[in-house]
């Protein structure tokens, strides 16, 4: 450029009429620009974007700003001076989803502060080789996306009354920050339940931690369930912590955690859950599990129900675990015949929902035509074998005089036998009068040959 020529460059408008998507970023993290390539590809206007931050997190729908927020989001490198390029699953506003490689360039100031960073959307991104290692935060958070809709409260089957009643006990307990304790038996869904309460509030992009405390190590469990380890005062390590049968912890794991539900700071949002089959108050009043501790854990209670006493949801469990078995592979199988409802419905489920979902699949494996037939259903479940539902039959009778009868019967028959027959050695071993004991004998049918012996019935 020669000596006082002058050039006026209009950068944003070479910006503009780019047919690369580019977009700008300030140091706030908050999209400042976004030219037409990039409003098109993305089905999103600039408008839409503003005051909103870039930041990792589960985008709430496709089209949602703070979605398309999140998939634009530049790495940490970028914002510390150097250029990156890194794959990017794009959400756009019409539900599309593309994996594209996104350029970052940072703009710096004459003081070498980055005060901007300028981004560029470059072709797909590959899914294989060297890139895959550097795709798994976008793998990451598809799956989260996946397992917040496995885990919505709205898609958890519930056409019995007391289940819709424990629904809304947990959409109760999403607005409130306190501990929660499921009753139930194993197999109803306590934990399926703890993680939809889970991914209902603000902590679901942070990870549920499930402990099995009656499986795991004991040293494991000191050493997790410590000061320095999950229950440490600053560590964001998780946002809901699970326990599964915490009656079983150690009595000093049991005191330190009733310390950290004591302790903490309000700030402190963490959530602590806990599962039980047992009847942990009594426990408590017979010293097997801390007091203070149920009381911490016990805010907010929800008994879940065996799927024996709720069988108007077995049809629908049973479509959602068959339609789950189409899902994961080439056979489909449609519906049940309405006989293979009766009898899922008649059984009693002593697993629960854990054993109807294994029927379903053993069934869905052996189905060759569009429908589960009862023939497809394990023999256990065909003929109800193992079944504890209770039935309308007639309650089997306990006459008292009847069974005091046989039992008086029966022991005095022990004495004489020890006694060898002799009525007189008999009655002393059973304390009483060997007039009283010969009366008994008579009105109990119990023949004897004389006074001082006895001689067995038939």
């Amino acid at each position: 450029m020669h000596p006082g020529t002058e050039v006026s460059l209009d950068l944003l408008g070479l910006l503009r009429a780019s047919a690369d998507p580019l977009f700008i970023v300030n140091a706030n993290r908050r999209i400042v620009f976004l030219n037409p390539a990039c409003e098109h590809l993305t089905g999103l206007k600039q408008a839409q974007l503003s005051d909103v931050e870039c930041r990792w997190h589960v985008p709430e729908a496709h089209g949602d700003p703070s979605g398309l927020a999140a998939s634009l989001c530049p790495p940490r490198e970028a914002f510390a001076g150097s250029a990156r390029t890194v794959p990017a699953l794009i959400l756009a506003g019409d539900g599309r989803r593309h994996w594209r490689l996104v350029d970052y360039f940072p703009v710096r100031a004459t003081s070498g502060e980055v005060t901007a960073i300028l981004g560029r959307i470059a072709g797909e991104a590959p899914t294989q080789g060297g890139l895959q290692s550097a795709l798994l935060p976008e793998l990451l958070r598809r799956l989260r996306v996946r397992l917040r809709e496995h885990y919505r409260v709205s898609d958890v089957p519930a056409v019995s009354a007391r289940m819709q009643r424990v629904l809304a006990q947990v959409r109760l307990a999403s607005a409130m920050p306190v501990a929660v304790l499921f009753i139930g038996e194993s197999g109803s869904g306590r934990e399926h339940l703890a993680r939809a309460l889970h991914h209902l509030t603000e902590r679901r992009d942070r990870p549920f931690l499930a402990i099995d405390c009656d499986a795991l190590p004991r040293d494991w469990l000191d050493a997790q369930l410590s000061a320095d380890g999950l229950l440490a005062p600053d560590s964001s390590t998780w946002g809901t912590l699970f326990l599964r049968d915490p009656e079983t912890l150690d009595m000093e794991i049991q005191r330190r955690l009733n310390r950290f539900l004591l302790d903490r700071p309000a700030h402190d949002d963490r959530r602590v859950v806990a599962a039980s089959a047992r009847e942990l108050h009594r426990l408590a009043q017979h010293g097997e599990f801390l007091p203070e501790l149920l009381d911490q854990l016990s805010t907010l209670v929800i008994e879940v129900p065996p799927l024996r006493d709720r069988p108007a949801d077995v049809p629908v469990l049973a479509q959602q675990a068959l339609e789950d078995c189409n899902a994961e592979g080439g056979k489909q199988v449609a519906t049940f015949q309405s006989s293979v409802l009766q009898i899922l419905q008649g059984y009693a489920w002593p697993g629960n929902v854990g054993q109807l979902r294994e029927v379903i699949r053993t069934a869905h494996a052996r189905a060759d035509g569009v429908e589960v037939r009862p023939e497809d259903l394990p023999l256990i479940v065909q003929q109800g074998t193992g079944s504890s539902r209770p039935t309308s039959r007639t309650p089997r009778q306990l006459p008292l005089d009847e069974l005091l009868a046989e039992a008086e019967k029966r022991i005095i028959q022990l004495a004489l036998r020890d006694a060898g027959g002799n009525v007189t050695q008999a009655a002393g071993r059973l304390g009483i009068s060997v007039a009283r004991l010969s009366r008994r004998l008579t009105g109990l049918g119990l023949r004897s040959t004389s006074t001082d012996s006895f001689e067995p019935g038939p």
